[in-house]
């Protein structure tokens, strides 16, 4: 029998410490994140329950050190939320942009990295 594929959903789960910038006073803070499907959530600890949370369906990721006033900068952009992120090397970013990138796309149909604007029923 076929089975359906659950490449894409597995291969984005993610977890483990970046650096997150706080909205109120833009101070740095090590930050356990957790990416199950296209929910992104962050806690204290490992083993703390998360205390915020983005859906990343439809989100932009963009690194931009320079805005972020950090190295390895993750910044994930929905609507008016912004998360701020860093990572510990070059290679955590990358596999965390990517991660990211694939959860922000998981309902759309592959191919969506340019936008053509918005196409009719993707509500």
């Amino acid at each position: 029998g076929r089975r359906a594929p659950v490449e894409t959903a597995a291969a984005a789960d993610k977890s483990g410490w970046l650096g997150k910038r706080s909205d109120n006073v833009g101070q740095w803070r090590r930050r356990w994140f957790t990416l199950r499907g296209q929910t992104l959530s962050w806690a204290r600890g490992e083993e703390v329950t998360p205390h915020g949370a983005i859906v990343l369906h439809g989100a932009e990721i963009h690194v931009d050190d320079f805005e972020a006033g950090q190295a390895f900068s993750l910044i994930v952009t929905k609507e008016k939320q912004t998360l701020v992120l860093a990572a510990s090397s070059l290679r955590d970013r990358n596999d965390w942009r990517e991660a990211i990138r694939l959860a922000a796309q998981c309902h759309d149909t592959g191919e969506a990295l340019e936008k053509d604007g918005d196409e009719p029923g993707q509500d």
